[in-house]
């Protein structure tokens, strides 16, 4: 098992998430956090190769995991656009 280099990212097809994609040259990780009540919190982790991970918590509540990472997905890739 190799160490990953400095400027790889994290996230890889093969990692154990919710969902994962990419989006010019950027990693999106989104995920879904229970919040109790029967919400789930949409949360994402955005990775650039060379950089520190960027993570966003709580971007908003759904009642469905699907749309949850929908959500996470969706608001990434806006991000991104946004920087590039």
């Amino acid at each position: 098992m190799s160490l990953p280099q400095k400027n790889q990212m994290q996230i890889l097809p093969n990692t154990p998430a919710t969902g994962i994609s990419f989006h010019r040259g950027y990693g999106l990780r989104a995920s879904t956090t229970p919040t109790g009540d029967g919400l789930h919190s949409a949360d994402l982790v955005i990775e650039q190769p060379g950089r520190p991970p960027q993570a966003f918590a709580s971007l908003d509540l759904f009642y469905d995991h699907e749309q949850a990472i929908h959500y996470a997905t969706v608001w990434g890739r806006i991000w991104v656009d946004s920087k590039t």
